[in-house]
């Protein structure tokens, strides 16, 4: 025997070196275990809901049931190995402590309790963690223990779920005390694309939550840090027009025009508040006292914790009453709602209620046109910050330095970080608001900025989600995981998840188109949260050269439940190849096969919606105008029309190539750039199908993109035949639009923000035109970072005349 093996055997047999002990759970079918739960349930009431998961799912493993008594009964016979769930009276003999306490006092520290362990003595295994205050420790300790095992919950419901099946279940020697980096983790789901309140599977989304680490068993938690959400409109709930708009309508604000449009009849979501009115200012703070004191009806605004409330949605918040203009200090950021915000006077009519209700957290919204931090002020000790980044690029990282938009959003959470001590996130995943559900980025991103929000020090995360994870993919289980651990090892999250739920030869192709998607998009310069402004990266062509990973796939070995979760993939990559070849269509004006491709999209999503309501929910795809792809599809519909001789026939197309200049100083229209005669030699080109930002260098290293006035010009032919017959020009542009036909004047196109899809114009053309070569010449003001025309445009001669 050579000496290092001797020394070994020595040693060990003087019980100086030892190795990791396994615990039998079952074995060749056979149960080993009892399940022991602690005599007291915790706060929580989840001790017993920890110990029954660790029955059911060993079960579901290898058929084989372990018994599960209550601590202090008589243990059944034979059974070699005890788990303990809880904190249990074995844990405290065993010197196993179980973190426990909750103090609900508003302090920087609060909710830094959390926390679960999982330890092994011998044969005994202690499962638990806190479950006092909103806390879930035992539940999270016992999928910790699960995962151990082999289980996973990738998305919600049976399908989205590995658990392996063998006859024997072997627990590895455990020692592990875990707590959560950040105490408040959620995704929750909205209501968008017909995923209704009321769905029987807003609750498979709780359990599945908690099963991945999300906290609390709600999808939007009301128990922390106030947890509101400072809702769109909710400050209108406290003071509803209903009630005061007859008698007090100078509580409410007064329009750009001067006038209130304040009636009873007014949704109490669309009522903006006169937010320099102290009589207000008393009324509301009587009300919500009230409501405390359960005298007025409940508003939503209220929780245990907290107050929370915002203005309403959209551009419409401002009061512009004199004393309201007095105290605005007319910060304007064009790059994100074109309109002056209004921080600083909600910021302080917040700390006004605050100092009425020091005992309870005070929410306040960063959104919209509080999107920025008041300047010279603080807010009160008890404030809470949602801070609601919609209008930021979801394409890059917040490290990515050719990103402006993330590299501005760091420097506002750093800000807002020193406003309040508990700043949390509410950003959007699916990051894309408008899309065709092609595959987003959420995955490498995250795994970046998780890092990043704890070094500034938020909170945690109310992210807002979707029912549509045929886009965002295993986002928002690695979301879970590094909210819980920044330092979590993403990729080995995903080699794990496509080698299990696909299978070892199949899960590499399936990764690889996915990885392909994510480095792709990576390559936009653009900042943008709008999937149709990443259709230059999301190519026909770019779709084709990835179809290999679907066939090498397709042809790899695979269980029957294996292929079953292939095809929802295949599903998902067609209607990307789709949504791709749609766009192709359009540039080449093919709306028949534009209208074709959204046909299979649409059939492939209801496929989708039968395999998981999750991956996206049937009929989701009627939502929201043009944006999306019903939408899609009836504009080109409407198009297909105008140009096949059914309502109209096609004069010409606007040229895929044109003449472009940028007009820095505004000098085009006194330079007459419109006329016919202008020399244009020394101009530049675009391609009028993509925004010039698509196309375009960015003006310097940090990503910022051209913003003024563009100029493009171009010549048509008419055709002899449309003598005597209307011409009409529709097109798209962003953001506002001037047009000359042969040096005369035509009309404007009204400024739009880009991202709302209201980009179409049509214009009749009829008086300006003439037979053979005609000069058109657009002019854009672009005043938020993506600017242009669009989609090419038409022109068309209407058939009934």
């Amino acid at each position: 025997m050579k000496r290092s093996v001797l020394v070994i055997v020595v040693l060990f047999m003087a019980g100086l070196v030892s190795y990791p002990q396994t615990c039998d759970l079952v074995k060749r079918g056979k149960g080993k275990a009892v399940i022991v739960v602690a005599r007291k349930d915790n706060k929580t009431g989840d001790t017993e809901k920890a110990a029954s998961e660790i029955q059911y799912f060993i079960k579901k493993m290898s058929g084989v049931e372990l018994p599960l008594v209550k601590e202090g009964t008589p243990l059944p016979e034979g059974r070699s190995v005890h788990i303990y769930v809880g904190n249990t009276d074995a844990a405290k003999r065993e010197g196993v402590t179980i973190p426990e306490g909750f103090n609900p006092e508003i302090r920087p520290e609060i909710y830094e309790e959390e926390g679960y362990v999982l330890k092994s003595k011998g044969q005994h295994v202690f499962v638990g963690g806190n479950g006092d205050g909103p806390f879930h420790g035992n539940l999270y300790a016992a999928y910790a223990l699960l995962e151990k095992l082999g289980c996973r919950w990738y998305f919600p419901g049976e399908w989205g779920e590995v658990i392996p099946e063998k006859k024997s279940v072997s627990l590895p020697e455990l020692d592990i005390h875990s707590k959560p980096d950040f105490p408040l983790r959620n995704i929750w789901l909205g209501s968008w694309f017909n995923f209704r309140w009321d769905a029987p599977e807003r609750e498979e989304y709780k359990v599945w939550a908690m099963r991945v680490g999300f906290s609390g068993p709600h999808a939007k938690p009301g128990d922390m840090y106030g947890g509101v959400g400072s809702g769109d409109g909710t400050m209108g709930r406290v003071l509803p027009p209903a009630e005061y708009a007859e008698s007090h309508p100078e509580f409410y604000a007064v329009g750009v025009d001067g006038s209130r449009y304040i009636t009873k009849e007014t949704h109490p979501g669309h009522a903006a508040l006169c937010l320099s009115n102290d009589e207000m200012v008393a009324e509301f703070i009587k009300n919500l006292k009230e409501e405390v004191a359960g005298k007025r009806p409940r508003t939503g605004c209220i929780t245990e914790t907290g107050i929370g409330f915002g203005p309403p949605d959209g551009q419409h918040s401002s009061c512009h009453c004199e004393k309201c203009k007095a105290l605005s200090q007319n910060f304007y950021f064009p790059r994100y709602i074109n309109l002056p915000l209004i921080s600083e006077e909600i910021n302080a009519f917040r700390n006004k209620v605050a100092a009425e209700f020091p005992d309870r957290f005070m929410d306040y919204g960063s959104y919209n046109l509080t999107d920025m931090p008041p300047q010279g002020m603080g807010l009160s000790p008890n404030a809470t910050v949602q801070i609601t980044p919609i209008s930021n690029c979801v394409i890059h990282p917040n490290n990515d330095p050719g990103c402006w938009r993330r590299q501005e959003f760091v420097k506002v959470m750093k800000h807002w970080r020193r406003l309040s001590d508990f700043l949390y996130l509410y950003d959007y995943n699916p990051g894309m608001l408008g899309s065709q559900f092609e595959p987003e980025r959420d995955v490498a991103n995250f795994a970046i900025n998780a890092k990043i929000y704890k070094d500034i020090g938020l909170v945690g995360f109310v992210r807002e989600g979707r029912a549509t994870m045929m886009s965002t993919w295993i986002s928002y289980y690695t979301s879970a995981k590094l909210m819980w651990d920044v330092d979590s090892h993403v990729e080995g999250l995903k080699k794990d998840f496509y080698n299990t739920f696909f299978g070892e030869e199949a899960g590499p192709h399936i990764q690889a188109w996915w990885d392909a998607c994510e480095v792709q998009l990576l390559k936009s310069t653009a900042h943008v949260h709008e999937s149709w402004l990443v259709n230059h990266l999301y190519t026909a062509e770019f779709s084709r050269s990835i179809h290999k990973h679907v066939e090498k796939a397709r042809k790899a070995k695979m269980t029957a439940q294996q292929r079953e979760r292939f095809h929802a993939f295949e599903l998902i990559a067609g209607n990307f190849e789709n949504v791709t070849q749609m766009e192709e269509a359009v540039k080449n004006l093919n709306y028949r096969e534009a209208i074709a491709c959204a046909d299979r999209m649409i059939a492939a999503r209801n496929e989708l919606s039968d395999i998981s309501i999750f991956l996206v929910p049937k009929g989701g795809q009627t939502h929201r105008g043009r944006i999306f792809t019903l939408g899609r599809k009836l504009h080109y519909e409407k198009l297909l029309a105008r140009t096949d001789g059914t309502e109209g026939d096609l004069v010409a197309p606007v040229p895929m190539e044109t003449k472009f200049k940028r007009d820095r100083f505004n000098v085009g229209v006194t330079s007459e750039w419109y006329l016919p005669g202008l020399d244009d030699n020394k101009w530049g080109t675009e391609n009028t199908f993509y925004t010039w930002d698509q196309q375009d260098e960015p003006e310097d290293s940090a990503g910022h993109d051209y913003d003024g006035y563009g100029w493009y010009r171009f010549t048509i032919d008419l055709p002899d035949e449309f003598t005597g017959r209307s011409i009409h020009f529709t097109g798209e542009a962003l953001n506002e639009a001037w047009v000359w036909v042969n040096g005369e004047y035509i009309g404007h196109k009204p400024h739009t923000i880009w991202w709302m899809s209201q980009n179409d114009f049509e214009m009749d053309v009829t008086k300006a035109i003439w037979p053979g070569k005609n000069t058109i010449a657009i002019r854009i003001w672009n005043d938020a970072e993506i600017g242009g025309v669009m989609n090419r445009g038409i022109f068309w001669s209407p058939r009934d005349q």
